[in-house]
């Protein structure tokens, strides 16, 4: 058996949860191979992964999506209609 696996016997997950992301990284690692292959494989452990995220709130779903308006006004005419003597005109 190798040291890592030996070594996370003896620890709960809560130790394992207090040490440092490398640390658990080398515990943790062996498993994480099986674990996906169990998700991909195993018809209720998909189930209940897909059941599961169906309600989880994502980033995207508080963005409210405004469609453009078919034409959008243009200001070029008053943006065009500016002059370097007008500087200062409005000034109180």
């Amino acid at each position: 058996m190798s040291e890592n696996a030996q070594e996370q016997k003896k620890l709960s997950l809560q130790e394992i949860a207090s040490l440092s992301l490398a640390e658990r990284h080398k515990i943790l690692e062996p498993f994480m191979a099986a674990t996906g292959e169990d998700f991909l494989n195993d018809p209720e452990l998909t189930e209940f992964s897909v059941l599961d995220g169906e309600d989880w709130e994502t980033e995207n779903d508080n963005i409210i999506h405004v469609e453009e308006p078919e034409s959008t006004r243009s200001h070029d005419a008053f943006l065009n209609g500016y002059a370097a003597e007008d500087e200062g005109l409005y000034d109180d």
